[in-house]
């Protein structure tokens, strides 16, 4: 039997399992979300052992670099020791520099990192098809905005992904506070 070594704690790996499965089905404490290798909530940090690359698509190179990589989309592999990720690696210190309120409830706030940051600006439509421009065979689920649906149907298409294969869910915008809705009781008063 496979197993792999959490912070200095052994466990034993089923058949087909990733490092995550392994740990949650111990009931490890590891941070997950997603599961899918999109979140980056499962990063650890191998100690020995060799990481897959395909553990490590989706992370920045000099985290990968480090022995980082991604628990949801490793296979367990015998010799596996691991880490949880190093807070002063992953994230970053930060001072606010503005706090601007915008309505009685909701407000803006400005930071100041120390380092620079690790991101691209943009919508996240965007920045996907750049990463990713040719998308023959995938299918792409989008919502959001009318107008970004319109435009991200328009550029999954150019992409190579055949019209069959776009699902697309604009939001509507419309106040329902106020409508009754079908199949709603009217209380009555004093309820």
């Amino acid at each position: 039997m496979v197993e792999i070594v959490y912070n200095d704690t052994p466990f034993s790996c089923a058949d087909g399992e990733t490092v995550l499965d392994t740990l949650f089905r111990h009931k490890a404490d590891i941070p997950y979300s997603c599961r899918k290798g999109t979140s980056l909530t499962c990063l650890v940090k191998a100690r020995d052992g060799d990481v897959p690359e395909q553990a490590q698509k989706n992370i920045r190179p000099a985290l990968a670099g480090q022995g980082y990589f991604l628990a949801c989309q490793c296979p367990s592999a015998a010799g596996l020791s691991i880490t949880s990720g190093d807070d002063a690696v992953l994230y970053r210190r930060a001072t606010v520099q503005r706090v601007d309120k915008m309505a009685p409830d909701i407000c803006r706030v400005t930071f100041r990192s120390s380092t620079p940051l690790y991101y691209r600006a943009g919508r996240a439509d965007v920045a996907a098809f750049v990463d990713n421009p040719d998308l023959s065979g995938w299918r792409a689920f989008i919502c959001g905005y009318p107008a970004m649906v319109r435009e991200a149907r328009k550029t999954a298409l150019m992409a190579g992904i055949p019209i069959p294969h776009i699902h697309a869910d604009p939001f509507d915008f419309m106040d329902l506070r106020s409508a009754e809705r079908e199949g709603e009781r009217v209380r009555p008063d004093g309820w």
